[in-house]
């Protein structure tokens, strides 16, 4: 039957309480030792608040005893009278406390003489002639110049006194710190030698628990754990049992771990597939939808052209061709690519200034963007459609004053693209069968393809992390809001989309 050596609670138990005993012990020296200097320092502090206590009852008495002999004013009387009391009450209390100190007995006597004078002037100063009054009142003057003097030669010994007291502290400050040190430092000793016994009875089973898990962490399982004779505690002899019986389940769980982790790996496997499939069949959608847009916005640029070429002869019509087809040769170039927001907007504004030419002086473009955001990830162009629809069906009525504005501004880590315009807009109801529309899943027979590509091109970038937006008013207008996040654009593909817009140009 294996001995446990008590619990591992009451050791700990011990162990502090020991400790706590120790620094009780070595603290309460500390501050007694202390305290006996701070008390002889405060006598001599409290000492010399006499002093201060009778110098400010001299001035006091002085000030107002100055004003009562220049106005004679029985208002400074009273005043007169208290402040002789606290004086002579003041210099009694000192001659008290160091009854053997010269200056403080010449003092004394100095204040007997200087306050009985005093307080026979303010009894008979009514009475008296006015040379008679000043001259006592002169001869009061001497004694408190006297008074001043002497008052020189006690500071110095209250200030002497304070010295002498303040290093007597000090040097039995000194003398108890070193009892104590070496008290702190036998006791210390012996605590050292209790605390190796204790942490010698835990950590010893410990370590042989701690040698077996490293074998069994090593995948050795050819021997078996042997509990000690004497475990230390009775924690540590439930411990050697459940180690013993870890080590006979462990092998089997291991086992079964491995052909779960196995099993794991596949189903991951197959899970990024499955996501790289999702992702393709994405792209390829957005792909598609594109290919849906480009005949009908070539068919839009050709009926441009045909009609130029009715109205006009040929030189601008030429120029006119030309643009369209730098602007086609972009656009098929870019199929499924992520560009920079700066160079989708100069796309636009391409697209922008072909339409200008068919719409004339009717409809005003703005195209701006913050110098922040124009390296900001996007997809080919998404922006088209949305002004495509702006000119086309809402300001397709507009004789005058039509105005087509397209703003991209950076907020923190997203970038909000707006798209207004001044058109004939549409109701509530119709806005929202139309948001319902474009976020539902594309069908091969579906209208309004460039809104719904839009979306799909957003979602298939940006995940979740984008928003699509449509405010619309009849008669007012309608104003397009995404916002996005801010995927900054890396020097390789700065470099690239710099190089085709050489090439485009």
């Amino acid at each position: 039957m294996r001995r446990a050596g008590g619990s591992l609670r009451a050791k700990l138990f011990a162990l502090c309480l020991c400790v706590i005993l120790i620094m009780s012990l070595l603290c309460g020296l500390i501050l007694f030792s202390e305290y006996q200097a701070i008390v002889s320092l405060t006598g001599s502090l409290n000492s010399i608040d006499s002093f201060y206590l009778f110098s400010s009852s001299l001035t006091r008495f002085d000030q107002t005893f100055n004003l009562y002999a220049n106005s004679l004013s029985r208002i400074y009387l009273e005043d007169c009278y208290d402040l002789l009391d606290a004086l002579e009450r003041t210099s009694r209390e000192m001659a008290e406390e160091f009854p053997d100190e010269v200056s403080i007995a010449e003092n004394q006597a100095l204040i007997g003489e200087y306050v009985s004078s005093s307080r026979a002037l303010l009894d008979e100063g009514a009475a008296l002639t006015e040379p008679e009054f000043w001259n006592r009142y002169d001869g009061i003057r001497a004694r408190l110049h006297q008074i001043d003097a002497n008052l020189r030669e006690m500071q110095r010994f209250y200030l002497g006194n304070i010295a002498s007291t303040s290093d007597d502290s000090l040097d039995f400050w000194r003398v108890q710190m070193r009892l104590s040190f070496m008290v702190a430092a036998i006791c210390l000793c012996l605590l050292l030698v209790f605390i190796d016994w204790i942490i010698g009875s835990i950590t010893s089973p410990v370590m042989r628990l701690a040698d077996y898990a490293k074998r069994i962490a090593g995948g050795d399982f050819s021997r078996r754990f042997t509990a000690p004779a004497r475990a230390g505690s009775e924690e540590i002899a439930l411990l050697n049992d459940a180690v013993a019986y870890m080590s006979e389940t462990i092998e089997r769980q291991m086992q079964a771990l491995q052909d779960k982790i196995e099993l794991s790996k596949r189903l991951h496997a197959l899970e990024i597939q499955n996501m790289n499939i999702q992702l393709s069949l994405a792209e390829k959608e957005m792909q598609l939808m594109q290919s849906m847009i480009n005949p009908h916005f070539l068919f839009n640029c050709l009926s441009t052209v045909s009609g130029m070429a009715v109205l006009e002869n040929a030189p601008r019509t030429r120029d006119i061709s030309i643009r369209i087809a730098r602007y086609l040769r972009s656009t098929i170039d870019l199929v499924g690519a992520r560009i920079t927001l700066g160079r989708e907007l100069e796309l636009l504004r391409q697209y922008l200034y072909i339409q200008s030419l068919r719409l004339g002086e009717r409809v005003q473009t703005n195209v701006q963007c913050d110098p922040q955001c124009e390296s900001a990830r996007v997809p080919a162009m998404f922006l088209q459609p949305i002004a495509e629809n702006a000119v086309v069906h809402g300001l397709r009525d507009c004789v005058s004053g039509g105005k087509l504005s397209v703003t991209a501004v950076r907020l923190s880590d997203s970038v909000e693209v707006v798209v207004s315009d001044n058109g004939r807009g549409m109701s509530r109801v119709r806005v929202s069968e139309l948001l319902e529309s474009i976020h539902a899943p594309f069908q091969g027979s579906q209208k309004r393809i460039g809104l719904h590509s839009v979306v799909s091109q957003l979602d298939s970038v940006f995940g979740e992390g984008y928003s699509f937006d449509m405010e619309s008013e009849q008669g007012v207008g309608t104003t397009v809001r995404i916002r996005f996040a801010l995927f900054m654009q890396d020097a390789a593909e700065r470099r690239s989309n710099m190089a085709g817009r050489d090439n485009q140009f």
